[in-house]
């Protein structure tokens, strides 16, 4: 059975629903392409460069964190900055980044 990414990210956005987050709030896909097959998902509170290193090392396709690593818009991507670095991690391994916060905080 194959699953994409956007299957995953259609059970998730049944369970917490977009429409849940707060308007302040930027839950959904950050990071990659919905199209990618998913092999193994990690699951985490928040993205980080280290949660990052680890999925591209134990072969994970997808990262479910709560937090939204993309938060305040971006102008720039530099990849000597941290986030630059997380981002350009995260495509050159085709890793998928999703993020359910305050939609997830309210669902059933």
């Amino acid at each position: 059975m194959n699953i994409r990414a956007q299957d995953l990210m259609d059970l998730m956005n049944e369970w917490a629903p977009a429409a849940l987050a707060e308007s302040w709030d930027h839950p959904g896909l950050q990071v990659g392409n919905p199209e990618e097959p998913v092999k193994k998902v990690m699951v985490s509170l928040d993205l980080t460069e280290q949660n990052v290193d680890r999925a591209c090392k134990e072969g994970v396709s997808m990262i479910i964190s709560h937090h939204p690593f993309l938060f305040k818009s971006l102008h720039r991507i530099d990849l000597s900055t941290y986030k630059g670095r997380v981002i350009e991690k995260l495509i050159c391994h085709h890793i998928l980044s999703f993020a359910a916060h305050t939609n997830l905080d309210t669902a059933r």
